[in-house]
């Protein structure tokens, strides 16, 4: 029994699910052919071939009614010569008639088909029948028997001509001819009969196409095993070639919808590797530096060397000479740390949680890349959305940003043992002393020393020292300042990274449903099922 629904289902046509059906019972009819004691001969043709009188002719009696006009409704039957006859309604006459016969042909061992030699050949209608007998027997080549009838009537010249055409038109309508194409006239037969006219009789080709047909009863057991194997591989043959139709048509449409899906779940793929791409770029970096320490320049300007009979008084001169340039040290990094607070709070915003601040910008950035990439998503027909957006709050000191400006400037500009003025003067030697002759009272040369402190080479050291001292220090301030709005910032991309983690999971999972739903929409569907169901009914088809 064909699964009608299943096929409907994959789109299958009604004409094609009716031929599979008639396939399939036209195989189970050809393996369960009865084995008759007495072969079965079904005398079958155009109406008025002469089918009832040629079949009392070859009985010796009048059996079956004839008439000028189509007498034959019902099958009938008759036993005589070792075989059942059974006389069909002619073909071609009205649609009951036809479907009669064919009835008939169900329960046949033997095809008698008749055909009037008066018509030239095979006509169109009897190259019609004929085939249709070939797409019920696939043994019609065993099973054929052809007859020509009023052969007497034609020209005995013409005979063999018209037998050449009968041969060729069956070969071209049904792919063979017959061994024997036998030309009968029933009417010179029963005349013949009548007068005792042997050659009469002899003439007419009933006694030969007897003789043919008690031949091909003799041998029927062995000729209608070889049929009826014939017809079952025929028939095993055209329903596994409309399986084979079919199941292409569904394999094509399998592969197709298997391709969109998986083009489909390609271009998913993409996406959600570049969702994924674009997601780890919005995201901020685990570790921040937003402070840099520039260049902290004291402004030195070298001046002439210094020259002094006292050694107390030159260093009173170069202390107060390098005196600004140490006083400034405050002055430049206290600009340089305001000039980094206006930063955090303009640019940066480190210190706060507004709607400007640096934890707000990435908040955004991350929550624009999601509903970019759900829109994106969404158009491909994936039913996916954000549960929430991401807040990664976190709690900062409310003095944050006096701690920072604090911890730039603890140290760098204290006067302490290192650092102090005085200690930059004593890191250098005493200035020495040189002897010079001056003209002192009544210009009398007098001997005195000159002390010449601290050279311009000298003098630049000095406050080279001072600045590099002050960016050392000021640099490691930077870095502990640093690492002050590390501690807050660490906690916010912790958190940051764990929403934005969380988010992403239950988006990746709604994606992965889509594209489970969606394999399973080719890999079981309609056409699937009847796909598997075709390859069942294969297999029982050829088992």
């Amino acid at each position: 029994m064909i699964q009608v629904n299943t096929l409907k289902a994959a789109g299958i046509s009604e004409q094609e699910i009716r031929q599979l059906e008639t396939a399939l019972e036209a195989l189970q009819t050809a393996k369960n052919q009865a084995c008759h004691q007495a072969p079965h001969i079904v005398c079958t043709g155009i109406y008025n071939a002469g089918k009832s009188t040629l079949l009392n002719s070859l009985a010796g009696k009048e059996i079956f009614p004839t008439g000028d006009i189509p007498t034959t409704k019902k099958s009938a039957q008759a036993e005589f010569s070792g075989a059942v006859y059974i006389d069909t309604p002619g073909l071609n006459a009205m649609e009951d008639d036809d479907r009669e016969t064919q009835a008939a042909y169900e329960t046949a061992d033997f095809i008698l088909f008749v055909a009037n030699a008066q018509n030239g050949g095979v006509s169109a209608a009897e190259a019609m029948w004929l085939q249709k007998l070939k797409e019920r027997y696939g043994s019609l080549q065993q099973r054929l028997i052809f007859a020509l009838t009023h052969s007497a009537q034609v020209d005995p010249e013409q005979l063999p001509g018209i037998r050449d055409k009968v041969c060729g038109n069956l070969s071209k309508a049904v792919g063979f001819a017959p061994e024997k194409i036998l030309c009968v006239d029933s009417i010179a037969y029963q005349d013949g009969v009548a007068d005792n006219e042997l050659l009469l009789i002899e003439n007419s080709g009933i006694p030969q196409l007897q003789a043919y047909l008690s031949e091909c009863v003799a041998a029927a057991r062995e000729t209608l095993q070889k049929a009826r194997k014939a017809d079952v591989t025929k028939r095993r043959q055209d329903i596994l070639g409309q399986i084979e139709k079919i199941r292409n048509g569904l394999k094509n449409k399998v592969d197709t919808a298997a391709e969109a899906g998986k083009k489909q779940i390609a271009v998913l793929d993409r996406i959600w590797a570049e969702f994924d791409q674009k997601l780890a770029s919005a995201m901020p970096k685990t570790d921040i530096s937003p402070i840099f320490a520039r260049f902290l320049d004291l402004g030195f300007d070298c001046c002439s060397d210094i020259h002094d009979r006292s050694q107390s008084s030159l260093k009173r001169q170069m202390r107060s000479y390098l005196r600004p340039y140490y006083d400034k040290r405050r002055e430049v990094v206290q600009d340089e740390v305001n000039r980094v607070m206006d930063d955090l709070r303009s640019y940066y915003r480190y210190c706060d949680q507004g709607l400007d601040s640096e934890y707000a910008r990435y908040r955004n950035q991350s929550n624009t890349v999601f509903e970019q990439w759900i829109l994106n998503l969404q158009k491909q027909g994936v039913p996916v959305s954000m549960k929430q957006d991401i807040s990664a709050a976190i709690e900062l000191p409310s003095d944050l940003e006096t701690q920072v400006r604090n911890t730039l400037l603890k140290n760098v500009v204290q006067s302490d043992g290192s650092y102090s003025f005085s200690s930059y003067l004593d890191r250098f030697h005493t200035p020495q002393g040189m002897t010079e002759y001056v003209s002192g009272f009544l210009g009398i040369q007098k001997e005195v020393t000159i002390y010449t402190a601290y050279g311009i080479d000298m003098q630049n050291e000095i406050v080279y020292r001072m600045r590099e001292d002050l960016q050392r220090k000021y640099e490691s301030n930077v870095n502990r300042a640093n690492s002050l709005l590390n501690r807050y910032w660490k906690r916010f991309f912790e958190a940051l990274t764990k929403e934005a983690e969380l988010q992403k999971s239950a988006l990746k999972q709604q994606v992965d449903a889509y594209k489970a739903t969606l394999m399973q929409s080719f890999e079981f569907s309609g056409s699937q099922d009847a796909l598997t169901y075709m390859d069942s009914l294969r297999k029982e088809v050829t088992q």
